[in-house]
């Protein structure tokens, strides 16, 4: 998954492995990027084996704040069947 895959991609990674765990839309969203997971959701990071999404988030060039998040949180949601 990336770029082209989901709209206003937030991280600075070109693509990663988007997963939930969980069911019924609801669980931990996860991103594995280069061998690391990182914490898309909060459920997820209450999982101490998450990693911050922080030092991967891309910052918003018009804002100075991060990009939007929603996105990527919706779509990993999904997954959770």
């Amino acid at each position: 998954m990336g770029k082209a895959d989901v709209a206003d991609w937030p991280p600075t990674s070109a693509s990663g492995v988007l997963k939930c765990e969980g069911s019924g839309g609801i669980g931990k969203v996860t991103i594995e990027v280069d061998g690391k997971t990182y914490a898309v959701n909060g459920t997820a990071k209450s999982d101490k084996d998450n990693l911050d999404i922080m030092p991967i988030w891309a910052d918003d060039t018009t804002t100075g704040a991060k990009q939007g998040i929603g996105p990527l949180i919706s779509e990993g949601l999904r997954l959770c069947k």
